[in-house]
């Protein structure tokens, strides 16, 4: 009976430890993703400071107004790019909440926990899945966002001298046609990720 009950606990183990590794596994994969859009905004300083010159040399654009014309298309999304690693942190320390939850669990009736342990699985999986959706939503829209970005002054450079003030307006008009409703839903994914966080510590203080 006894070595049934050991080997109970070291399954047990087992699954907390493999949770654990996925956990840390998907914060990975996040944080190079969050890494790899932060890399783009470095080559967005480059080319604004190329382009921001040129039209001052070229087109008498003083620097100051060519700030105005593009600040708030870049000012909004490095607002987003950047609270991309605080958003990984939090899913990350939401599932550190649930680790540090199933190992108490496991100190205490082993019999109790492998009876309970079905239930608790499927809820913990649920919730890990939509914590890791509603970053994954995030860091794709916020991809797109430094895309569309790069894609329009990257066209602009390759103008050359040729390039004119019309043409900056032209690509900061086209970046702005991003309908309202995506920016709404894109301010929902971090308070989605922000009120997950908090379920997850919800449900598992009411387990224990």
């Amino acid at each position: 009976m006894q070595d049934k009950k050991n080997k109970e606990i070291r399954a047990l183990g087992e699954l907390i430890k493999g949770y654990e590794n996925r956990v840390k596994l998907v914060t990975e994969y996040m944080t190079q993703a969050a890494d790899l859009l932060a890399g783009l905004r470095k080559e967005q300083d480059v080319m604004l400071r190329q382009l921001r010159n040129t039209l001052a040399q070229r087109r008498s654009l003083r620097h100051k107004d060519f700030d105005l014309l593009v600040g708030h298309i870049i000012s909004e999304r490095r607002e987003r790019l950047e609270a991309l690693p605080l958003l990984v942190q939090d899913f990350r320390r939401a599932e550190l909440v649930v680790v540090s939850k199933l190992r108490q669990l496991l100190k205490g009736n082993a019999a109790d926990f492998a009876q309970a342990w079905p239930e608790l699985k499927k809820q913990m999986l649920s919730l890990q899945r939509m914590r890791e959706r509603n970053v994954a939503r995030a860091l794709k829209r916020v991809h797109i966002e430094q895309e569309e970005l790069c894609r329009g002054l990257k066209g602009l450079l390759a103008k050359g001298e040729r390039v004119r003030i019309a043409d900056l307006k032209a690509v900061v008009r086209e970046i702005n046609a991003v309908s309202p409703q995506e920016m709404v839903d894109l301010a929902g994914v971090f308070r989605d990720c922000e009120s997950a966080c908090i379920e997850v510590s919800e449900v598992w203080q009411k387990v224990v």
